[in-house]
């Protein structure tokens, strides 16, 4: 089974067909983001620290941080909800090797096992507990 099945995350996987950089200023641009991500965004700028809402049109809403910016790669973010888990989403940017496009990878799972996971892989890699133990810790 695969790590993002066990954290009952959500992956998806395209190829847009434009080269990287115009790739990443729908990802790095807030006016972009309504275009494709929520049907509102309110964010001053995709960058490290940033915090705002994201709407959607089913009156949907969540608190959205930038967590995390690699230029030309990679956006890392936490999605909170009111009454729900909070989330990491992320979406990362590589050349397509079999043609002129971008590969968009996209990742939403569920922060407590993101952690839980992360604690597990630090256990394995220290000696410390690892596993479902580290889990149970």
């Amino acid at each position: 089974m695969r790590l993002q099945d066990e954290l009952g995350a959500v992956h998806r996987e395209l190829i847009l067909p434009s080269r990287r950089d115009a790739a990443w200023e729908l990802l790095s641009d807030p006016r972009e983001l309504e275009e494709w991500l929520a049907d509102e965004v309110e964010l001053d700028e995709v960058r490290e620290g940033a915090e705002g809402v994201l709407r959607w049109g089913g009156g949907d809403e969540c608190r959205v941080v930038v967590e995390e910016v690699v230029p030309r790669r990679r956006v890392a973010m936490r999605w909170e909800r009111d009454g729900g888990p909070d989330t990491l989403v992320e979406v990362t940017l590589d050349d397509d090797p079999a043609g002129d496009g971008t590969v968009i990878r996209v990742l939403e799972a569920p922060l407590t096992a993101v952690r839980a996971a992360a604690t597990t892989l630090a256990g394995a890699s220290t000696g410390g507990p690892a596993g479902p133990v580290a889990l149970a810790a």
